[in-house]
């Protein structure tokens, strides 16, 4: 049995932005990233607790090829996606974001 993925709209305005960037940098690179971020949705609807909690009881995945990090949280019988930041942005950015 599979999980579902909720993203918030939060996650996934850091999804959209990095993808926009990543395209600046080179034709089809956002369309990667974003192929990337599916393919750790996939992987989390089948098994998120593949992954480790990190702060308390949110988890993170690692992106393949870029230095990104799936922040979610399981709830029954779904995965929540909370927030996609870079590797070098400190999870307090959290707070200051609606």
């Amino acid at each position: 049995m599979s999980y579902q993925v909720i993203l918030e709209s939060v996650a996934e305005q850091d999804i959209t932005e990095a993808a926009e960037w990543y395209e600046t940098q080179s034709k089809d690179l956002g369309k990667r990233f974003v192929a990337e971020i599916r393919a750790v949705f996939t992987q989390l609807r089948m098994n998120p607790q593949l992954f480790t909690k990190r702060y308390r009881d949110i988890h993170t995945a690692t992106v393949k090829v870029f230095p990104y990090l799936v922040h979610y949280l399981i709830e029954e019988r779904m995965v929540i996606i909370i927030a996609v930041l870079h590797t070098s942005r400190s999870p307090k950015r959290w707070y200051s974001r609606d």
